[in-house]
């Protein structure tokens, strides 16, 4: 079960150096799993090179309604937390590729931020803000209390 094994990236721990990437990569595949039981059609790891902007995408999953999330996963170590820089990032991205009129059919319904640790308090202000302003769950927040729970969405 996806969600069963997920809860186990939730102890944190202190990985080798060298594993670390490696393990990054099977989190990132794990919730790949979860989000293709719950109906996504998910493409795992792939780069987006548009307008002289670089960047790696951790999974852009489709809906058959069409919806699209575009899901950054980071693996914590340690019960740490996600900063405001990652949503900051990505916000940064969305509204770039939308100035420069770029979006290609990239451009996510919703951007889920899953971690198996927590969000800092101004990571959480920061999608919290936007989501207000979007007048919609543009950011969805994963944490690690909630990540066992994530293939029960749909």
């Amino acid at each position: 079960m996806e969600s069963i094994s997920l809860c186990s990236y939730a102890a944190g721990g202190q990985p080798d150096p060298k594993s670390q990437e490696r393990e990054s990569h099977e989190f990132e595949d794990q919730v790949a799993d979860v989000l293709r039981s719950m109906g996504f059609d998910v493409r795992v790891r792939f780069h987006l090179e548009v307008c002289g902007l670089h960047r790696e995408i951790d999974q852009l999953c489709i809906a058959d309604d069409g919806e699209v999330v575009r899901a950054e996963c980071k693996l914590k170590q340690n019960d740490s937390h996600v900063g405001i820089e990652v949503p900051l990032n990505l916000w940064g991205t969305y509204t770039y590729l939308q100035l420069v009129g770029a979006s290609n059919g990239f451009e996510p319904d919703q951007i889920w931020v899953v971690t198996n640790g927590r969000f800092s308090a101004a990571a959480r202000a920061f999608c919290r803000a936007v989501n207000q302003t979007m007048q919609r769950d543009f950011f969805v927040l994963v944490d690690g209390r909630r990540l066992g729970r994530l293939g029960s969405r749909k």
